[in-house]
């Protein structure tokens, strides 16, 4: 377990392995500049001007320490212009500061905080959050199955934020959350990271129930007789394909004082591994699909940390798990499957698997008479072509829950995109033999995907947010290992719901 410190101390009297300072151009006003002066004179200054670092955005630039400061390396780290900052260039050149200690080999680390730029725009524990979730974000790795140590990174052991004064308790505030909320990422990433022979639906169910049981959140776990009994369709129709039986997890949340009367809940897709059912998807990558679970894997780790941050709100989360194999007894495209909510839906496509499981979750949410209901799914490949990898798709009724989510967006930097939601589209979704089909055609795939889900909410304010391009990695992010679960969703879920 890493070691989160806040602390005030003078550079140059700092002990310390590596300590990252962080520096904008042209800027006079850091109170860290004499002292950098004072360590390594005109070098500090060429170094400034130079392209060598220049202080642009993400670059680094390592000094060896000397006689006049106790730290044995010390760090200059780019933010670049002042005036282009957001959030996430703080999270981003603190992720770039671990990275290079991890390659150097460095398990203590320090980052001076720049307190000099908190503002009306960077609030002082908003900016200490950005900083140290930064960090912790970029210290993950999922390596438990290589046996090699020596082929693994270090890992950090101890991180002390620096401040100029004695840190205040804004600045611990937000040490506090960024540590709750990146142990809830670290929690998702790590459930999304597994192999599908490992973390099948029974698994997923058993390590959601040990995380629950911790943090003394109430759950509950349906099994395919309970589903059966139910009469959930949609998740049984997509789990015969596979021996392993399918699960519904429900986990609930309800914090002391509770602002809420009606509870938020939310809804993951679960998919623990998706070979796309008779449907079957191309060979190459097909090792991704086990990432199809998410969805479910963010709103799992979002409870944990509500949980843990003790927010007065009653929040639920649903998460339907199945695989979508192809066996004997898959189902098959032309057939007709009856919903939990009683709807009858035809199959054209055993790969638009997602909106059938997240439809029986999606009506069974109904039942709590909910104030918002927000789901999070890997659910089109069309959301990718429309976005690209950079944000995900959002779709729903609710112009409210959209602002809240647009909001936490901002600060997060999980950005997130509206797309319309006609009256058009509803028609591309309507059979000629049940009430509606599962897939709508190419054109809108995204939005079509979201127009099926919405036969399955009722009149109740929803929104529906297609992850499909970012809850996983292809190339190494800013904060990222490539071929990794981003953990996307957490922190904005987290952010909204600490608005609300």
């Amino acid at each position: 377990m890493m070691v989160i410190h806040a602390k005030h101390s003078k550079l140059k009297l700092w002990k310390s392995e590596l300590t990252c300072v962080f520096l904008t151009k042209n800027d006079e006003t850091n109170p860290w500049l004499n002292e950098l002066d004072e360590i390594f004179g005109t070098l500090f200054k060429d170094l400034m001007k130079s392209k060598e670092f220049g202080a642009e955005e993400e670059s680094i630039y390592v000094l060896h320490g000397n006689n006049k400061t106790k730290s044995k390396r010390i760090a200059l780290v780019g933010l670049g212009e002042t005036k282009d900052l957001e959030w996430d260039t703080f999270r981003k050149s603190a992720a770039k500061a671990v990275k290079t200690a991890n390659a150097i080999g460095i398990e203590k680390i320090s980052l001076i905080f720049p307190s000099h730029l908190v503002s009306e725009q960077f609030d002082e524990s908003g900016l200490a959050q950005a900083v140290v979730e930064g960090a912790l974000l970029a210290d993950y790795r999922y390596d438990k199955h290589q046996t090699d140590k020596k082929a693994k990174l270090s890992r950090l052991e101890e991180l002390t934020l620096i401040t100029y004064v004695s840190p205040s308790e804004r600045v611990h505030q937000g040490v506090r959350a960024a540590t709750v909320i990146c142990d809830a990422v670290s929690f998702t990433r790590d459930l999304a990271n597994a192999p599908g022979n490992e973390l099948t639906p029974r698994e997923l169910a058993i390590r959601t129930a040990q995380m629950c049981r911790k943090n003394k959140i109430k759950i509950q776990i349906f099994d395919e007789k309970k589903l059966a009994l139910l009469k959930m369709g949609g998740i049984l129709g997509v789990a015969q394909g596979s021996s392993e039986p399918p699960r519904m997890i429900i986990m609930e949340y309800a914090g002391t004082k509770a602002k809420n009367k009606k509870p938020i809940v939310l809804v993951g897709k679960g998919l623990t591994f998706d070979a796309g059912g008779i449907s079957i998807k191309p060979a190459a990558d097909m090792d991704r699909m086990k990432f199809d679970m998410c969805g479910g894997a963010a709103v799992i780790g979002a409870i944990q940390a509500i949980a843990h941050l003790k927010l007065p709100l009653h929040v639920v989360g649903i998460v339907p798990s199945s695989e979508n194999l192809l066996g004997s007894k898959a189902f098959k495209p032309g057939d007709v499957l009856t919903m939990y909510s009683g709807k009858t839906v035809e199959v054209l496509n055993t790969d638009a698997e997602g909106r059938l499981i997240l439809a029986d979750a999606l009506a069974y949410a109904q039942k709590y008479k909910p104030e918002a209901i927000i789901d999070l799914a890997t659910l089109t490949g069309h959301c990718v072509i429309a976005l690209g990898y950079a944000g995900a798709g959002m779709m729903g009724n609710d112009a409210n829950i959209k602002s809240r989510l647009m909001d936490a967006s901002k600060f997060t930097s999980e950005k997130v995109w509206e797309l319309p939601m006609w009256k058009e589209f509803d028609k591309q979704v309507k059979s000629h033999i049940a009430d509606i089909k599962n897939v709508g055609g190419r054109p809108a795939g995204a939005i079509t995907a979201a127009a099926f889900l919405k036969h399955f909410v009722g009149d109740y304010p929803w929104v529906h947010l297609d992850i499909a391009g970012t809850a996983n990695s292809e190339e190494e992010l800013p904060y990222t290992a490539r071929v990794s679960s981003t953990g996307f969703g957490v922190r904005l879920l987290v952010e909204a719901l600490r608005k609300w």
